[in-house]
């Protein structure tokens, strides 16, 4: 490995596809209709604990508040699993290739549960030599506080960065914050990108 540059991965639909829906489907709701007076409150409170405010154990009481009691702590931790779904096809290739050549991390606006569950599940995440999440962090993209803390740690000139996501607000954010920064849409895309960076 060599040390002159960092590539730095986003998790969701970079590295593995998420579906929120899976959440609701476990539970048996049934379309819109039964998911709308819950939504924004899931929302707003998954919000939070992917910024670090308070630990898991009170996200899924909290989980519980909103559905009125209707479910088992059991049962939510389950169906919010399910939202992690199949790893991005290519991907776990294209992160080893890159690891051996130079400094990777993961990069996320992430909660513990889906960090945990992703690391059990998500072969490219074997790969990458640093995990940079925003529970942990307590600072979300596409603030510049996310960013920031990353250049410091990897004391690195920004532009000796490459951050890859599938949002463009976070993109420009990094690159408003002074990394490269590519927008992720399948791995045949991120793999011409990074080769005309000759990362590759």
């Amino acid at each position: 490995m060599t040390d002159d540059r960092a590539v730095l991965f986003d998790l969701g639909n970079v590295l593995v596809g998420l579906d929120v829906n899976m959440f609701w489907r476990s539970l048996g709701f049934d379309g819109p209709e039964a998911i709308a007076p819950y939504a924004g409150a899931l929302r707003a409170w998954a919000r939070r604990y992917e910024s670090g405010e308070f630990a898991t154990i009170d996200f899924v009481d909290g989980l519980g508040t909103i559905l009125d009691g209707r479910f088992t702590p059991e049962a939510l931790v389950e169906a919010f699993d399910q939202i992690i779904r199949e790893p991005i096809d290519g991907m776990a290739e294209i992160v080893a290739r890159v690891s051996a050549r130079h400094r990777t991390a993961l990069v996320s606006n992430t909660n513990e549960l889906h960090h945990h569950g992703s690391v059990r599940r998500v072969p490219a995440l074997r790969h990458l030599h640093r995990h940079y999440v925003s529970y942990q962090l307590k600072v979300m993209k596409p603030g510049r506080e996310f960013y920031e803390a990353i250049i410091r740690d990897q004391q690195l000139q920004p532009e000796r960065m490459v951050f890859i996501d599938d949002l463009e607000e976070n993109v420009n954010g990094a690159v408003d914050a002074g990394l490269r920064g590519i927008k992720f849409v399948d791995a045949a895309s991120l793999e011409k990108d990074l080769a005309a960076l000759t990362i590759l």
